[in-house]
């Protein structure tokens, strides 16, 4: 993807997280990121595009996340579940960076839950055969999401030693929940 475009989709992204999904604009996008609309509407020729890139990016990147704090774990049984925690429980990571692009899907353009659907199917599948009892594997991958999500909103996030102690109980729970 083109640094250009890249730069545009980060830009709608902090609009979404600092500002709200309604203030999501073609005209608020170009001005956050320094560019003129008509550099906007040659990447996003409509809202809808644009929302449907940050979709794409989000989700994307966060895949890219996963796999690579995959490999750095050296692979093997339960690195899909835990590089799944380790993405989505970082504040700076892609999955809290590009998380605009997912609220801006469900506010603007619903029919995009379905792509949402999808992925997460397709993550508790790679949850569920990660060498861990699915049981534990949907415990982990769901308090994982709720983490992210009250980061992502502000939601009463944890913060400090108990961020880090519910994280280190999570990686218990897959170090002992060998199928």
């Amino acid at each position: 993807m083109n640094a250009t475009r890249n730069d545009l989709l980060g830009a709608a992204s902090r609009i979404v997280l600092r500002d709200g999904a309604d203030r999501l604009t073609l005209d608020a996008v170009a001005l956050e990121a320094g560019r003129s609309k008509g550099g906007v509407l040659y990447h996003f020729p409509s809202k809808e595009a644009l929302i449907t890139g940050m979709l794409d990016a989000c989700l994307d990147g966060f895949e890219a996340e996963i796999e690579l704090l995959r490999a750095e774990l050296g692979g093997g049984p339960r690195s899909w579940l835990r590089a799944y925690l380790l993405a989505s429980s970082d504040p700076q990571g892609q999955a809290m960076i590009a998380s605009g692009g997912v609220f801006a899907a469900i506010a603007h353009q619903p029919e995009l839950l379905r792509v949402m659907r999808e992925r997460w199917i397709v993550w508790q599948q790679r949850a569920d055969a990660d060498g861990v009892d699915p049981t534990v594997a949907s415990i982990v991958r769901l308090a994982t999401d709720g983490l992210w999500l009250v980061d992502a909103l502000a939601l009463a996030p944890l913060q400090g030693e108990r961020r880090e102690a519910f994280i280190n109980a999570l990686q218990d729970m897959i170090d002992e929940g060998l199928a």
